[in-house]
């Protein structure tokens, strides 16, 4: 892979009527090309550590404690067989620690929300 093949198959493409998305936008880039479910729903958990690492070149202690959160927040489905899925726009539910390490938050100036960052 070099620099100008490195997004073949994984070009933008904008959320489209029912997609989720939420307050990390490492993670909405991530849905926006493909690298995890277009839709942002039903997305393995643990994939987003290794993208993080390998797409934005986040050291490898970043992700997993914020995917750990998540599950204790119930902010996941944790299936029988073991797999933990993610819709997004579960992140930005209270509790959520996601959504005060977001750039967005918490900075009540700006008036930040699911709302107005999910504009097409």
């Amino acid at each position: 892979t070099t620099p100008e093949t490195f997004l073949d198959g994984h070009e933008f493409i904008p959320p489209q009527e029912g997609d989720s998305r939420g307050p990390c936008p490492i993670i909405n880039c991530m849905a926006n090309h493909g690298f995890i479910n277009r839709s942002g729903q039903d997305v393995p958990a643990f994939d987003i550590p290794v993208l993080a690492m390998t797409l934005f070149d986040l050291p490898d202690t970043m992700f997993p404690p914020v995917v750990n959160m998540a599950i204790f927040d119930g902010q996941v489905d944790v299936l029988e067989d073991g797999q933990v899925l993610l819709d997004i726009e579960r992140l930005w539910n209270r509790p959520g620690e996601e959504r005060d390490v977001s750039q967005v938050f918490p900075n009540p100036g700006l008036n930040f929300n699911e709302f107005n960052l999910n504009i097409t």
